[in-house]
């Protein structure tokens, strides 16, 4: 998604709207809890530190080769490495846990995770409009259902669509043999479908259930290609150019139509390259 500078200092932008949707969750727990349940601003703070020290954890899990050369680089919070994702998925079950042991708190405190979540994701898509720069290619791993990881960079050099999705999804569901059909009639176009956060298995239980046979089915754990298309949503649908740029983004269910649309729009900017 990009970085936006902060005082003088460089900020992951979604980090970023992760710290300034705070106010606004927590004040409406606070707001919501009222007189009726003590200490709820340490439960917030509580929830708010263990958040952002999860999400600094999971990214230097994620990038352990790089910090085990130098492992003091782990306390340089200021490099911008955070996986929101995982902050907000420990932020959601700290809350729940607080909630379980002090049943005042479980509806203000669920209430303000969800507000600050919609305003994070919100804040996402208005930053993605009013962007000035064309983005590319993220330095984003994802790995294949057997595990092996590979960089979505790998895949440049050719027009690219990178398919968002999940199984548990109905628009999903719906496009995938439309995406497939395109996949095979489609040779210098790379198709990659990017499933968000679910298991190897289950995604292979879906694709032998329906008979979907697809070519570069990846698994996104984080959603990290999400977080840089500045979308929460699934399906989200990315077109890039064989120079890796983004030429196109189309969020919900792809019909054949709407497809061959963005195919278009892909191969004319190819041969606009390489006119003379």
């Amino acid at each position: 998604m990009g970085t936006i500078s902060v005082f003088g200092h460089i900020v992951a932008i979604d980090l970023f709207l992760f710290l300034v949707s705070t106010p606004l969750w927590a004040g409406i727990a606070i707001r919501m809890a009222g007189g009726k349940a003590s200490g709820i601003r340490a439960v917030l703070v509580t929830i708010l530190a263990f958040g952002v020290l999860s999400a600094r954890a999971v990214h230097i899990l994620v990038h352990r080769d790089g910090y085990r050369a130098a492992p003091w680089r782990a306390l340089a919070l200021g490099d911008g490495g955070f996986i929101v994702f995982a902050g907000f998925l420990a932020a959601a079950l700290t809350t729940l846990w607080f909630g379980w042991r002090r049943r005042p708190l479980l509806r203000p405190l669920v209430t303000a995770l969800v507000g600050g979540l919609f305003a994070w994701s919100i804040g996402l898509q208005l930053l993605w409009l009013v962007r000035s720069d064309k983005p590319g290619l993220p330095e984003v791993s994802l790995s294949t259902l057997d595990g092996h990881p590979i960089a979505i960079r790998d895949f440049s050099g050719r027009p690219l669509v990178v398919n968002l999705w999940a199984t548990w999804c109905a628009p999903c569901r719906r496009e995938l043999p439309v995406l497939r059909d395109a996949q095979l009639a489609e040779k210098d176009v790379i198709f990659v479908f990017a499933d968000q956060v679910e298991a190897a298995d289950t995604i292979r239980a879906y694709l032998d259930h329906q008979h979907l046979s697809l070519r570069n089915v990846l698994m996104d754990p984080l959603a990290s290609l999400a977080v840089h298309a500045g979308t929460s949503a699934v399906p989200t649908t990315l077109f890039f150019d064989e120079k890796g740029m983004l030429v196109k983004k189309h969020a919900g269910a792809l019909s054949a139509m709407e497809l061959r649309r963005y195919l278009d729009v892909l191969h004319s900017s190819a041969k606009a390259d390489i006119a003379p």
